[in-house]
């Protein structure tokens, strides 16, 4: 059953392979559409990719608290979906659909958005205006690499 399983998921909080975000695109504190909040995402997601995988819960906070994804006022779950797949391909490239997986689903009547991803195959940035990111997952949050840093990364995880 996968509301249990999802619902230890979320009592057992933030580690290396599990990240919470309220929302996709609102700012709950302005109650706008925010590319901060989008970027925090693509971050966690790219983060994931490039270590071991993991699954980021869209619609719940970092307190671990349920509070569902109606706060990003999509039409529809399908319009939420291709909004992500969208800011995906754009920003860190179609190719790394094959390791994620997005799905929906209620945890004790709240929906949630369920982003599983596989660890990556290739090494995956994150576009930044001009700039190329890199990012992996420490502990409970997604941290960037400096240049030197990335090398020895990719050499070690990719074997490139």
């Amino acid at each position: 059953n996968t509301e249990i399983s999802l619902a230890d998921v979320v009592a057992k909080g933030e580690n290396d392979k599990v990240e919470f975000k309220s929302t996709l695109r609102v700012n709950l504190h302005t109650g706008k559409k925010d590319n901060r909040i989008e970027h925090a995402c693509l971050k966690t997601i790219a983060g994931f990719l490039n270590s071991d995988g993991g699954i980021l819960l869209i619609g719940i906070n970092d307190k671990g608290e349920l509070i569902g994804i109606q706060d990003d006022a999509f039409d529809n779950e399908d319009k939420m979906n291709l909004h992500l797949v969208n800011l995906i391909k754009g920003n860190l490239g179609a190719q790394h659909m094959l390791y994620i997986k997005l799905r929906f689903d209620s945890i004790l009547e709240k929906r949630v958005l369920v982003v599983e991803c596989k660890p990556g195959q290739i090494p995956v940035y994150l576009k930044e205006g001009s700039a190329d990111r890199f990012y992996i997952r420490a502990g409970a949050s997604s941290s960037e690499l400096s240049a030197s840093q990335i090398h020895e990364y990719i050499k070690n995880r990719f074997g490139t």
